[in-house]
């Protein structure tokens, strides 16, 4: 419980660093924004890119692991996303992020000291593969259906924009006593469609973590040497990403409607702590037998505990950040402290059981 807390605690302490900073005035509330750009367009790519880039995926990946912790973070997505979609007053952009929120653990931040403690350096690889899968399917998924959302919300807009033009020309031009509207005509409908779906794809591709995810799988699948001082410059911003989210959520919390909020993000904490722990150990059960069965090599205990009790950790640091590119960072940096409270009662009870009772010994 000790270790536990010495993990977890300086991440409150920073994240009230950037609630007074706001409070007190020391950090003006404009700059805040910044904080945000900063790590969701430099700091983060790079830390991705590092991820990807200087590990030998072919050494590192266990497919019998990768398998059941894709099906376990799929299953915890698409839960989320189903329940943020009954949610009445949920934007469309909104949906995906929530997804991601249910879905993503800290692996980077309270992983690796958590983890290495418990298990020793050799599961560090379960933290490697745990990123590759989040930043190469989790994270892309939702951040497409996030664009997707703000699209329509966009098309939304310019609709109702066009009907009130049109409402207003025929006003003008037929008089008071006339008061019919008219709609935008939908034999456009397709074109328009194709439209949105291809400018959503390109700003997925073109978003800064996508870029670098993809371009560190490019440079780890050929093998490429990188320049010395690149890995160093890229170094430095990529250590800047846990500091600076963190203090980003506490100056994004301030001036927040904490209840408003929490209505709007209860489903994803309630996923993200609860369903989300209990889909990995059921997907790992799952998948230890089929390789059982198949005579294939099985996956060792210590990957599973790992998964799991990583698996109970609150959602990714920095997903405000990336959730403030769509206008929701106050909502989700909510989410985070609230799953970082939770998470100080189910991981060291996680951690127990497991080691307690060896139940994939």
């Amino acid at each position: 419980m000790l270790d536990i807390l010495t993990v977890i605690l300086p991440i409150y302490l920073l994240i009230g660093l950037g609630f007074v900073s706001v409070w007190r005035e020391w950090l003006p509330k404009e700059s805040v924004a910044g904080f945000g750009i900063f790590v969701r367009n430099f700091a983060l790519p790079c830390a991705i890119f590092l991820v990807v880039a200087q590990r030998d995926l072919t050494e590192v990946l266990h497919p019998g692991f990768m398998l059941a912790f894709a099906v376990a973070s799929l299953l915890s997505f698409t839960v989320s996303y189903s329940f943020a979609r009954r949610v009445a007053g949920h934007a469309a952009s909104m949906v995906g992020i929530l997804a991601l929120a249910g879905s993503m653990s800290n692996g980077l931040m309270i992983g690796i000291p958590l983890i290495t403690g418990l298990f020793g350096v050799s599961a560090l690889s379960v933290i490697a593969q745990q990123l590759v899968i989040e930043n190469a399917l989790v994270l892309p998924l939702g951040l497409a259906l996030a664009e997707l959302g703000r699209a329509q919300e966009q098309e939304q807009e310019q609709e109702q924009a066009q009907m009130l033009a049109q409402a207003l020309a025929q006003k003008k031009a037929q008089g008071p006593a006339s008061t019919t509207v008219g709609r935008a005509p939908r034999s456009g409908l397709a074109s328009r469609l194709g439209s949105v779906m291809r400018k959503t794809a390109f700003r997925v591709v073109t978003n800064p973590l996508i870029a670098a995810l993809l371009l560190g799988l490019l440079v780890s699948l050929l093998n490429l040497p990188l320049p010395e001082a690149m890995v160093r410059s890229i170094d430095l911003l990529a250590a800047s990403v846990g500091g600076m989210a963190l203090v980003f959520i506490g100056a994004m919390l301030y001036g927040t409607d904490l209840r408003a909020a929490l209505r709007g993000v209860m489903a994803a904490i309630a996923v993200k702590s609860a369903f989300h722990p209990l889909a990995m150990a059921l997907s790992f059960w799952g998948v230890m037998l089929l390789w059982q069965a198949m005579g294939w090599l099985p996956i060792p205990p210590v990957y599973i505990n790992a998964s799991i009790i990583i698996a109970t950790l609150p959602t990714i640091g920095v997903l405000p950040a990336v959730a403030a590119g769509f206008g929701h960072g106050r909502s989700i940096s909510l989410a985070v402290l609230v799953m970082t409270v939770i998470s100080m009662v189910t991981t060291p009870l996680t951690v127990w059981l497991l080691l307690t009772y060896q139940p994939f010994a």
